[in-house]
């Protein structure tokens, strides 16, 4: 059974939190001087939203470096073993996907133990198939030679059982003929 995850966030995505982020911080700061001062001046404004735009481009630097750098790594090599089959290649354990990027390793490799053992394990049951076709070879010589010998033993009995007829007969002969001396 094949399971199919499909990520929902995307790149769109990644761009509108910090967007979201820059547009809270610029809100607050604005709610804040204007709390403060009662009629904030374009300076105030203009600091505000500059606070924002730094917020939300710190959010997006994090983003990329802390989630979508490692992810898009940790998605590349998973892509590039499922297309050559090369289960020797291990993923870099980096950032918060590191224990994805572990898991995804301890599962390559005990792939690549089960895939060895059955390797092995067919070249054994190949090798004594191999056996089995030579041993069943003699096996077939053996009948045949035993087919032979009872065939052969077969005709000597009834060589023998002729030569015992051929006996009886001159015996029976022979005692008519003392039978008839006698007398």
């Amino acid at each position: 059974m094949a399971v199919t995850v499909r990520s929902t966030a995307s790149n769109s995505g990644f761009f509108l939190f910090p967007l979201g982020i820059a547009l809270l911080v610029a809100a607050g700061g604005f709610i804040v001087v204007w709390s403060g001062t009662g009629s904030p001046g374009w300076g105030q404004v203009v600091g505000t939203l500059v606070l924002g735009v730094a917020a939300g481009v710190a959010t997006n630097v994090y983003i990329g470096t802390a989630l979508t750098g490692p992810r898009d790594r940790l998605q590349e090599v998973i892509r590039t073993t499922c297309n050559d089959g090369d289960l020797t290649r291990r993923a870099t354990a980096e950032g918060v996907l590191a224990p994805v990027a572990n898991e995804y390793n301890r599962l390559l490799g005990a792939l690549q133990g089960i895939i060895s053992r059955v390797i092995f394990n067919s070249r054994q049951v190949d090798e004594m198939a191999r056996k089995l076709m030579k041993e069943s070879g003699h096996t077939v010589a053996g009948s045949e030679q035993q087919n032979s010998a009872a065939a052969a033993a077969a005709g000597a009995a009834s060589t023998m059982a002729s030569g015992v007829a051929e006996v009886a007969h001159h015996t029976e002969e022979t005692a008519r003929i003392a039978e008839a001396a006698r007398e």
